[in-house]
């Protein structure tokens, strides 16, 4: 029993380790708890130490977490990846417009490719200009859809270019040959990214 409590105790610190983001900002509209990282990196900043841990376990590791953070208005839930998610976001939003504003970027190269790709996407004049246009083949190829025997040559479709569709095809490990790969399929699309929607 104590070797199973034990076990239970370090697997629920590591993950709350897992769901530790120290360095990372809460959006303004949001409290979130400051992370106190031991030596160790597990992140003691989420610990209830009112709660004993043998009493509840999911209140000990988590319950500072679940009283001091609020799910913000716009999402439909929160959590600590959340958190990391949009941190990085702001990171990666940071490169891309750098890119953008780097008129001596070797031509070719990976920073005036995104720079050019982003200046493109906020170019809303032009935007609104080409209207669907550019997706002129794209929704040919749909209506051209005779029955559902079609359907699963447009979901590889869409997946080879990237597009959204009810079914999601790619190619993973497999989890009884961990030494294989094959192709999973499963849905995809159905849900909503948040309450707005």
């Amino acid at each position: 029993m104590k070797r199973t409590l034990c076990s239970a105790l370090i697997a629920g610190l590591f993950a709350g380790a897992a769901f530790a983001a120290p360095s990372v900002a809460a959006p303004a509209d949001s409290a979130a708890p400051t992370a106190a990282l031991s030596a160790s990196g597990v992140d003691k900043g989420a610990l209830d130490a009112a709660v004993r841990p043998q009493d509840d376990f999911f209140r000990y590791s988590q319950g500072k977490w679940l009283k001091d953070v609020e799910i913000p208005n716009d999402r439909s839930s929160w959590g600590a990846f959340n958190v990391a998610q949009e941190s990085v976001e702001g990171q990666i939003r940071t490169l891309i417009e750098q890119a953008a504003q780097d008129k001596n970027a070797k031509a070719g190269s990976d920073a005036q490719k995104m720079g050019d790709y982003y200046a493109s996407y906020i170019d809303l004049e032009r935007r609104n200009a080409l209207g669907v246009k550019p997706l002129a083949p794209e929704l040919a190829r749909i209506a051209a859809l005779k029955d559902k025997s079609g359907l699963g040559a447009l979901a590889a479709h869409a997946s080879r270019i990237g597009a959204g569709s009810p079914v999601a095809m790619g190619v993973g490990q497999d989890s009884k040959q961990s030494t294989h790969y094959l192709v999973e399929i499963s849905q995809s699309g159905l849900g909503m990214p948040n309450r707005d929607f």
